[in-house]
C-alpha cells in the first residue's frame, strides 16, 4: 500500500497505518464550519477546497479547514461528521 502524504510518496505497512490513525487532530470548536484560507495557497488549491467545503456543508456535515495533525502537519479539510481528512495536491500535471 502506498500513501501520498504531504507530498511524500512512501510505502506504509499496517503498523504505520495504526500509528497514523492514533494521531490527534487539533482544532478550535469556534473554527467548525468556517473556511480558512492559508496565505501560501494558490488560487486553484483554495477553490478546490472551497468546493468540497460547500458540498459537505450541503450534506449537513460539520467541517473544519486547516486542522493540525500532531507530529504530521496540517490537512486542508476535516469532515467531523464522517471522520475523514482531505488533503488537496494541486501540482501541475506532466505533459507528454
Amino acid at each position: 500500500m502506498s500513501l501520498d502524504l504531504y507530498s511524500l510518496n512512501r510505502s506504509i505497512d499496517d503498523e504505520d497505518t495504526i500509528t497514523f490513525s492514533r494521531k490527534a487532530i487539533l482544532y478550535d470548536k469556534s473554527d467548525v464550519n468556517k473556511l480558512v484560507h492559508d496565505f501560501k495557497e494558490k488560487l486553484n488549491h483554495f477553490c478546490a477546497k472551497a468546493i468540497l467545503f460547500m458540498i459537505l456543508q450541503g450534506l449537513k456535515h460539520d467541517v473544519v479547514s486547516e486542522v493540525e495533525i500532531v507530529d504530521v502537519g496540517f490537512s486542508d479539510l476535516f469532515d467531523i461528521t464522517a471522520n475523514v481528512l482531505y488533503e488537496f495536491e494541486t501540482t501541475g500535471s506532466k505533459k507528454n
